[in-house]
């Protein structure tokens, strides 16, 4: 470990997890009734939150920088979820899109502020029939970082997108994509960071949006990578698909967590910012990982090239492998490889997406 770094310096990880809910009996999608939100709320109280759509929950972590802890937290949300859930007959579906919904059946919860997004965005959010995973890095001492690490970390967008493919299928039909949720949230606002580089640039950026009738508030800039709302000094990675394997969703924040004590420790192995040209690429990138995961040909920044994703990724793997081991969460290199060098896949049977990996 690098002895100047001490242990509240490193990296801390937390996941955000977004569930459909499902019937046991039919596996279709149902909308939560109020018994069963009050049984959630009361086995899981703060952890849970209702989401856009009535028949979606979200599930979050305590940050930790155990991957082992992270891990049984995770098992352990979906656990007392899905034993909540049985009361009712219905159960968690963990992947980024349910292959036979159609989004049109499934209205937004009642909130003020999801009618006001419908008011501005119209069918494009009603379309957000869609689940994520929510990764946040912190913590950070300079509220400006955060705000660099958009743009920084940028390029890392198409590993995340093929790495969780999970929502090929989409209202009956084989999009053609490993990960079709990407087109639709392409569908709400550009999902590349502003060229800000400190905290107040950012709220400048944000207060624009919001004249603009683009947004209210934070959290509703629909970014790959965003700072974490003002207060929260952390990131935000939000480009990754939900996967019903925990394992895999853990070794996605463990991977970032690697490369964040890499860009603290080591920041000179870590490309420059991209300028626009460069950002135009990686836009460009994580567009064809969307369609053909790892067997896509991407923008790697570090040799100013097209490269293969797979061995590109395997490279930042390798390049993330030393922080990741300074956190003391090595044991997860071979589970990370393993994540980065599986074959894209398409979803056609509704029962084989329903495995928890639990």
């Amino acid at each position: 470990m690098n002895k100047s770094l001490t242990l509240p310096d490193m990296p801390t990880i937390g996941i955000e997890e977004e569930h459909f809910i499902v019937s046991t009996r039919s596996e279709n999608l149902e909308n939560l009734p109020a018994d069963a939100v009050d049984a959630l709320s009361d086995r899981l109280g703060s952890n849970m939150s209702l989401e856009y759509k009535s028949c979606q929950i979200e599930m979050k972590t305590k940050p930790a920088t155990c991957g082992d802890h992270l891990l049984k937290h995770l098992k352990r949300n979906r656990n007392v979820a899905d034993a909540a859930l049985n009361k009712f007959d219905l159960k968690l579906f963990s992947k980024s899109a349910h292959p036979v919904a159609n989004w049109r059946d499934f209205q937004a919860r009642p909130d003020k502020r999801y009618a006001n997004i419908e008011s501005r965005l119209g069918d494009n959010v009603r379309r957000l029939l869609t689940a994520g995973l929510h990764v946040h890095i912190g913590t950070f001492p300079d509220h400006d970082v955060p705000v660099q690490r958009m743009l920084q970390f940028w390029f890392l967008v198409p590993t995340l997108v093929a790495a969780n493919a999970s929502s090929s299928s989409w209202c009956g039909r084989d999009t053609g994509f490993v990960s079709n949720r990407r087109n639709i949230l392409l569908g709400l606002s550009s999902q590349c960071p502003p060229p800000v580089y400190c905290r107040k640039e950012f709220e400048e950026y944000l207060a624009l949006q919001v004249k603009l009738g683009a947004a209210e508030k934070e959290n509703d800039l629909w970014l790959d990578i965003r700072p974490g709302r003002k207060g929260l000094d952390t990131v935000e990675f939000r480009a990754a698909d939900i996967s019903p394997d925990v394992h895999a969703n853990v070794s996605i924040a463990i991977f970032l967590q690697g490369l964040e004590f890499i860009a603290r420790t080591r920041p000179w192995s870590l490309p420059d910012m991209p300028d626009a040209y460069e950002r135009n690429l990686i836009e460009q990138s994580a567009r064809f990982s969307a369609k053909s995961g790892f067997d896509a040909q991407v923008f790697d920044p570090f040799r100013k090239s097209a490269r293969n994703l797979r061995e590109f990724s395997l490279e930042l793997l390798e390049l993330a492998a030393p922080g990741i081991n300074a956190c003391g969460n090595g044991s997860w290199v071979p589970r990370i490889n393993r994540l980065f060098t599986r074959q894209a896949t398409r979803q056609e049977d509704t029962r084989e997406l329903i495995h928890s990996g639990v």
